[in-house]
């Protein structure tokens, strides 16, 4: 176990979903150096034991590998099941993955071509889907429309049916960010808001 993992998991047990107060994107710092220093890039931590972590940072760490939007998603639907090549199960997969969150019009573009808010939106996707134990967000609204970002926030707002099994979801605000846009998941009793990230 990491030792970042263990403190996560210390302060942010399951069961719940947190909204955590932060200076400076304090969250993307802390990750963006733990995945340094072990030598590890964000686009390998399933094969790590990191894989536990599902990150979306605010300034992606790579390309994608893929020639399509529907490739990737296919990649991740194939790596959630433990195989190293997508089939025509998981394109077919892919597809219905990409309606949920209203990019079905991505599909077939290529990955390099898309605007820094889709690829944030097409890289949150692939980390949601291999359904790792925490899904962190340090800054839920950079490069993304308010629409977007309501969309995301009535998503996770969904996410209080304790009968499917969903990824610990940590989304970061700022210190000066209003409270409002937040609400819906305020008044949801599976939502706590801390005031400090991990030491």
């Amino acid at each position: 176990m990491t030792n970042i993992l263990k403190s996560i998991r210390q302060k942010f047990p399951p069961n719940f979903h947190y909204l955590v107060r932060q200076e400076k994107n304090r969250i993307d710092a802390s990750l963006a150096s733990y995945f340094q220093k072990s030598q590890k890039k964000p686009d390998d931590i399933y094969f790590t034991d990191a894989e536990k972590i599902g990150w979306v940072p605010e300034e992606l760490p790579g390309i994608f590998l893929n020639e399509t939007v529907e490739a990737e998603v296919a990649d991740a639907l194939a790596a959630k099941n433990g195989k190293a090549i997508a089939t025509d199960f998981h394109f077919e997969n892919s597809r219905e993955q990409l309606l949920r969150f209203e990019l079905e019009h991505l599909a077939l573009k290529n990955p390099f071509y898309l605007s820094k808010g889709e690829s944030r939106m097409l890289w949150l996707l692939t980390q949601w889907i291999k359904q790792p134990e925490y899904f962190i967000m340090g800054s839920l609204n950079t490069y993304l429309s308010s629409k977007r970002t309501g969309q995301l926030i009535s998503f996770f707002e969904q996410l209080n049916n304790k009968s499917i099994k969903n990824p610990t979801v940590i989304l970061g605000i700022g210190k000066g960010e209003s409270d409002h846009r937040y609400a819906p998941l305020l008044k949801c009793q599976n939502w706590k808001v801390f005031q400090e990230w991990i030491e």
